[in-house]
């Protein structure tokens, strides 16, 4: 998540040209308009209009709750719900993830349909990196531009096995620890399981896949509902997962 953010130093002649410093946070979509004119490729006309609306940007800010300052002038960004506000910011985030993607080394992803090295929406962005090391310095070269990374709303995901293939979608969960999610999920899941009584109706409910297979023992109510008894599951063999569909559903009642 990046957060826009800047200093504004305003002198006051009546408290003895003392300055004032306010931190802005998530209020203003800040950039440094010299990176900016260069990125941007409008007519001048447009560029002449973009100046003017940018140029003499009177705000206050609050402090310590509802107390508001007086009014001041900041020639720096523009506030957020300014119609300028989204659109600038986007284009000022992409000439930052250029630099990003012409001067740090990025790990190659072997897909066959290709996956991009980040994935920028408004102020969110994912970013693919072999190590701590190229995030930090992801870091620092948005920093240059003004752009600080919010570290309280990022959340790291890693790819906790050493050399293994890139996986199709359907696998890939195997690698981001989705099994220990999986294995915590069936030990919680023990509580909700119903005692066994042999005068009531019982029914075995099985399901296969490729890879594995799994079979639910459950009661029927009078209502129609299904009550879970006991459960199990496991992986196939080479050799199993070459049945066909009605011997693996074979293997799963047995």
């Amino acid at each position: 998540m990046l957060s826009s953010w800047f200093l504004s130093i305003v002198s006051n002649a009546a408290l003895m040209s003392i300055p004032e410093i306010f931190m802005m946070t998530s209020s203003f979509s800040v950039f440094a308009a010299n990176h900016l004119w260069v990125q941007t490729t409008s007519a001048e006309d447009e560029l002449r209009i973009i100046r003017f609306l940018l140029s003499n940007t009177k705000i206050k800010t609050r402090i310590n709750g509802p107390t508001k300052t007086n009014t001041f002038i900041s020639n720096v960004g523009t506030p957020q719900g300014d119609s300028l506000s989204p659109v600038l910011f986007i284009v000022y985030l992409e000439h930052a993830l250029k630099e990003v993607r012409t001067t740090l080394p990025r790990p190659i992803v072997k897909y066959k349909k290709g996956i991009p090295n980040e994935i920028a929406y408004a102020d969110d962005v994912d970013f693919i990196g072999q190590n701590y090391v190229n995030i930090n310095e992801i870091q620092e070269t948005l920093h240059k531009y003004q752009l600080k990374v919010n570290t309280d709303k990022t959340e790291f995901t890693a790819l906790s096995k050493n050399e293994e293939d890139w996986k199709n979608a359907k696998k890939v969960g195997s690698l981001i620890g989705d099994l220990e999610d999986v294995e915590r999920r069936k030990q919680l899941s023990t509580a909700a399981l119903n005692k066994l009584y042999h005068q009531r109706k019982t029914r075995l409910i099985v399901d296969v896949s490729p890879v594995g297979l799994g079979a639910v023992l459950t009661h029927v109510t009078s209502s129609g509902e299904f009550c879970p008894i006991a459960f199990a599951s496991r992986a196939l063999s080479d050799v199993e997962k070459r049945y066909s569909q009605t011997e693996k559903g074979a293997l799963a009642v047995a």
